[in-house]
């Protein structure tokens, strides 16, 4: 994950394979994203796994219909680039900066057992479990506002 280094609320995070990340650092680096946490640690994805940005702290997507979600395909390029604001102007007031943390959920659907009692059209409920890929934090200046 990478900020603007001319507007931090600006970010931009790509999930690519290890042996392209040196390129594409070096891509952010010429379109402006010099600042921020920098790439994570290694994790293990498969193709086709769905990834989903979420936001904890006082940080949140500057739209709710921003797109949020990404597929994992190590031959294309997996990326979003979005905007941050604050969630709470006063929660954070003896800072000079906001604080919160970008998350990268990987969506896992759980396959239920099915119960004796259902009819076979309940079969097609889908329920899915968020695991945390990777968690950056970041910080917005107030300066910006």
């Amino acid at each position: 994950m990478f900020c603007r280094s001319d507007d931090p609320c600006d970010i931009a995070i790509q999930v690519a394979p290890v042996a392209r990340q040196d390129r594409i650092i070096k891509k952010f680096e010429d379109d402006g994203y010099e600042e921020g946490p920098g790439a994570s640690g290694n994790v293990v994805l498969r193709e086709g796994d769905v990834l989903q940005l979420g936001y904890r702290g006082n940080v949140k997507a500057e739209e709710e219909g921003t797109p949020d979600t990404m597929i994992y395909n190590s031959q294309l390029t997996t990326a979003i680039k979005t905007y941050v604001i604050e969630v709470d102007k006063f929660l954070q007031k003896s800072y000079n900066v906001y604080r919160g943390f970008v998350q990268v959920n990987k969506k896992i659907r759980v396959i239920l057992p099915p119960k004796n009692n259902e009819e076979e059209d309940n079969e097609n409920k889908d329920v899915f479990k968020y695991d945390i890929v990777c968690e950056h934090l970041i910080s917005i200046p107030k300066v910006c506002y």
